[in-house]
């Protein structure tokens, strides 16, 4: 987004991060890269680690297993396997 719309949302939206996971488990498990902090090499720090292996990828990958866990339907379904099927029915009925 632009400056000025950046810094309009900076003041206007009070989370702690703008990532779905983050907000979800209340702890920074996904680095943020907004604006000017998004550079190439800023990126590429945060993604070598997660591509070789080691303590961050480890707890990126169990910290999303906890939002998975957490995500579940009651009957233990996942949301988006129960919004394909919801689609799915009313395509058949379209058909």
């Amino acid at each position: 987004m632009n400056a000025v719309e950046f810094a309009i949302a900076r003041r206007v939206v009070r989370l702690p991060s703008v990532l779905l996971p983050n907000i979800i488990l209340d702890r920074k498990i996904v680095p943020e890269f907004l604006q000017d902090d998004c550079t190439p090499d800023a990126l590429a720090n945060a993604l070598a680690p997660l591509l070789t292996g080691g303590p961050e990828r480890d707890a990126q990958c169990a910290a999303l297993i906890e939002i998975d866990a957490l995500m579940r339907l009651p009957d233990g379904e996942s949301p988006s396997d129960r919004a394909a099927e919801i689609v799915l029915r009313h395509a058949k009925k379209i058909a």
